[in-house]
């Protein structure tokens, strides 16, 4: 199973050599990322006005996601979408966790810094985190976009 690398994964999906156990295997780590998530603690925004924008925001970029992804399968070799997906959906996850652990590491440190120095409004931080949810939630959606591109284009 691939955990880092989206080349690696999208030459073996490419190649034909993700077996439908190791698709299973995909699965089963996403859904265990997705019981595990709730748990981690983290700050909720102030009102339900920003729950809700990102909510919206989320659901709007997971239907496109699974739409525009679906589509490049389809008109590609149309072989092995849900193998695919998850696989790099997985691999996708893991990756981009580790760089927004490491962009929360430098805003809870720069943060922390600049509440010493001024006062920043509650507000304030909840909408840096609002922007970082949803600029993580873009990205993802290119990330996986462009790897079905990527290995729809070399079989066709």
């Amino acid at each position: 199973m691939i955990w880092f690398d989206n080349r690696r994964l999208e030459k073996e999906l490419v190649a034909g050599n993700v077996s439908d156990q190791d698709g299973s295997k995909y699965l089963l780590a996403n859904m265990i990322v997705f019981v595990i998530l709730p748990y981690f603690p983290g700050e909720r925004y102030l009102n339900y006005s920003m729950t809700i924008i990102q909510f919206v925001v989320d659901i709007f970029i997971t239907v496109l996601l699974v739409r525009v992804t679906f589509d490049i399968n389809m008109n590609g070799d149309n072989k092995d979408y849900f193998k695919r997906f998850l696989g790099l959906y997985f691999v996708a996850t893991i990756r981009l966790g580790f760089y927004i652990f490491i962009v929360l590491i430098i805003y809870e440190l720069t943060s922390h810094f600049l509440e010493g120095l001024i006062v920043v409004a509650k507000i304030a931080k909840h909408i840096v985190l609002l922007i970082l949810e949803i600029g993580t939630g873009i990205t993802y959606y290119f990330m996986l976009k462009n790897s079905f591109r990527r290995v729809n284009h070399k079989v066709s």
